[in-house]
């Protein structure tokens, strides 16, 4: 393996250098993005960066682990098909506003764009596939995301603490979110009012601003509606988890499943009431 480090692809009218190592190895060689250089104030006051697909005649494919981490210029990224995925950290902390990302991008690691304070904006294309462990977390001025049909798995953690959130889209293909078919989506997004689910997807279904898991039969999330005084849990209801109910302010919660949680229509006041044991199956709930 052969690598040519410390390069620089200037991109003059927009006041900017991108950061670059071409690996060659077994007759192949690829370009991997390793982060930026400001050249001129237009980069300072606009901060467009458009990765090319390739470079010198070599592909791009690779954004290094925390290319552009903490960057303070970057703010509009315009990601290219060549690249399969964006790396872990790759612009986590930076004061990124908008991210286009092109077909034949199929994932985003873990904390790709944690804390991105001023992100606003992600307009994925169909291809993305997987987005790992917290890869949008604590992305404060994201107000709706719109995940597209290709994507089959949502990371644990992947939109917790963006507060702002108002909307989430989720397409037909989506199969898994978090670890476990009880984990939380999009914990301490107190401001998330609606979650919208493609009418093609089997696994997931909203009802009453709740969104189950249909075949676990699972309660995955209870969105904070500010109309619903109280709730009543489904017959068919296998499986709770507390995580779901963080967020929520209620008045009253009816439990009717007496085999499932040890209780005969049993109701509990205030989510703060609520208590979770785990066994090896089911998470029951008990007055504290």
């Amino acid at each position: 393996m052969y690598i040519n480090d410390n390069l620089e692809y200037k991109v003059e009218d927009k006041g900017y250098a991108l950061k670059y190592k071409v690996i060659s190895n077994n007759d192949k060689s690829y370009v991997t993005i390793t982060g930026v250089k400001c050249l001129s104030p237009y980069f300072t006051d606009h901060g467009v960066i458009n990765i090319p697909d390739s470079i010198d005649g070599h592909s791009v494919n690779y954004i290094q682990r925390a290319a552009f981490s903490e960057n303070t210029y970057v703010k509009h990224v315009t990601i290219p098909s060549s690249i399969s995925g964006i790396s872990n950290y790759a612009f986590k902390g930076s004061n990124i506003e908008s991210v286009f990302i092109s077909p034949g991008v199929s994932y985003i690691d873990s904390h790709a764009f944690e804390g991105c304070h001023n992100l606003k904006e992600v307009n994925f294309s169909e291809g993305i596939k997987t987005i790992e462990f917290a890869a949008f977390r604590n992305c404060c001025s994201l107000k709706t995301i719109i995940f597209p049909d290709s994507l089959t798995d949502l990371g644990e953690q992947a939109l917790d603490d963006c507060y702002s959130l108002e909307s989430i889209y989720i397409g037909s293909d989506l199969e898994s979110i978090g670890m476990s078919h009880i984990s939380d989506l999009a914990s301490g997004c107190q401001s998330l009012k609606r979650i919208t689910v493609s009418p093609l997807n089997k696994c997931f279904r909203v009802e009453n601003n709740v969104l189950y898991n249909m075949p676990h039969k699972t309660l995955v999330k209870v969105l904070n509606d500010s109309t619903k005084k109280d709730m009543v849990i489904p017959t068919w209801v296998k499986e709770v988890s507390i995580d779901s109910f963080i967020d929520v302010e209620l008045s009253s919660l009816k439990i009717k499943q007496k085999e499932l949680f040890g209780v005969d229509d049993a109701k509990i006041t205030t989510a703060a009431d609520i208590y979770c044991v785990p066994n090896s199956r089911v998470y029951k709930f008990f007055k504290k």
